[in-house]
């Protein structure tokens, strides 16, 4: 994954640990994939020991820091590396730009580019209208998280591994588009009910 514009750059500037005369660390954007992988990130709520160990995934996912340079860590910059990653991975991409999104916008030029495993580049969105095939299955599927990732894939047109490979900030950014636009689209295929 590359970036698309430079000022998305974001660093996390340490308090005690430094590296070449700098306290800066780079953050980079964390997949969908990788994101979802971090531990216990389906849980609402986590203890002190659980969010220890979803920081340090998170720093080792998004820095190039290496283990033994973690372990030279102070708890501050533990700290502070942690939650600027935090919010940084959970901020829409186009809140890290400026770019407002509407309720009628429905292509998305990425922030964070990428390709997929037969190099295929994805540098923009644009919504797909849902077949009656999709609104069927998705009556079928049951389970919130799946349903919310069914549509998105389906508007955006995505395979689950290209939808894998996406920054978490360009898919926080679409994800609210994505429920009402499957509504919208698919609005003539209402529910009826058979009378005799």
């Amino acid at each position: 994954m590359k970036e698309s514009k430079s000022e998305t750059k974001r660093t996390s500037t340490l308090p005690f640990f430094g590296r070449g005369g700098s306290h800066e660390i780079v953050i980079k954007p964390i997949t969908f994939g990788a994101f979802n992988k971090l531990p216990f990130i389906k849980k609402d709520e986590i203890s002190e020991l659980e969010t220890f160990a979803q920081y340090k995934a998170a720093i080792f996912e998004c820095t190039d820091i290496s283990i033994e340079e973690f372990g030279n860590f102070r708890a501050p910059d533990f700290n502070q590396l942690g939650s600027d990653i935090q919010v940084f991975i959970n901020t829409p991409s186009n809140l890290l730009t400026g770019h407002e999104i509407n309720g009628e916008t429905y292509s998305f030029e990425l922030l964070f580019t990428f390709k997929n495993e037969i190099d295929e580049e994805f540098t923009r969105i644009r919504f797909q209208v849902p077949t009656v095939g999709h609104c069927e299955k998705l009556a079928g599927i049951l389970d919130p998280i799946e349903r919310e990732e069914f549509m998105f894939r389906v508007v955006c047109n995505l395979e689950k591994q290209d939808l894998d490979l996406m920054a978490m900030n360009d898919y926080l950014a679409i994800k609210p588009q994505v429920s009402n636009f499957f509504t919208q689209s698919a609005a003539f295929f209402p529910k009826a009910t058979a009378k005799r």
